[in-house]
């Protein structure tokens, strides 16, 4: 997405408008389409379109659009502070940053500040220590 608004940065208006008007069953083609290629696989090995659908689903046109929209405004750092992990449970959307020894990013302050917060994204941060195993 970072390379795409950063390319067609003068097309960003009708790319918003187009997300915001997509019917669900031409976005589910659209995610079947992006599923089915290889290099786009090979970049993003781990995400299924069953999860962008279920996204879709969760957020709807208008934030996804409202999302989009924010995310034009500075795609390399937006896409460089993306949350590790999206949850989406019961109906509920929750983005969490996962921390071992190191602390947020410039970048990923940037995300909570420029996207997370104004839009109200439930964002959290998760800190993993290491304990020593009992056997």
């Amino acid at each position: 997405m970072e390379a795409q608004l950063t390319i067609l940065a003068e097309y960003t208006a009708e790319i918003v408008e187009t997300v915001r008007s997509i019917t669900p069953d031409a976005l589910a083609r659209n995610v079947v389409e992006l599923a089915d290629s290889t290099t786009l696989c090979s970049f993003f090995p781990r995400v299924k379109p069953e999860f962008m659908l279920k996204l879709y689903e969760q957020m709807g046109n208008e934030m996804l659009a409202d999302l989009l929209q924010a995310f034009s405004v500075a795609p390399y750092d937006y896409r460089a502070g993306w949350p590790d992990l999206i949850l989406l449970t019961n109906g509920t959307m929750k983005f969490v940053e996962v921390k071992t020894s190191d602390k947020l990013l410039d970048t990923q302050m940037r995300f909570a500040k420029g996207i997370g917060k104004p839009m109200g994204f439930d964002c959290g941060v998760v800190r993993l220590k290491a304990t020593k195993a009992t056997i």
